[in-house]
């Protein structure tokens, strides 16, 4: 795609600039191994992701939710 930029001064003096840029497709993102639901004391789950190379926030380490890590 290419993206266009036209100034015109007071003078009537006008410059353009075109730029080419890529635009790329989200990826689908999902993961397997999260119940909905926890007991505080439940085993840990091992959460597997649909596409390698991302990471897990909130206390997730090593792609393992520990439901005692989120005791409110």
């Amino acid at each position: 795609m290419v993206f266009s930029y036209t100034y015109t001064d007071e003078f009537n003096c006008e410059n353009s600039i075109s730029k080419n840029v890529n635009i790329y497709e989200i990826a689908e993102l999902d993961f397997d191994g999260l119940d909905e639901n926890y007991c505080i004391n439940s085993v840990s789950a091992i959460l597997t992701p649909n596409i390698e190379g991302g990471s897990f926030s909130e206390n997730i380490e090593n792609n393992e939710f520990n439901s005692q890590n989120f005791q409110k």
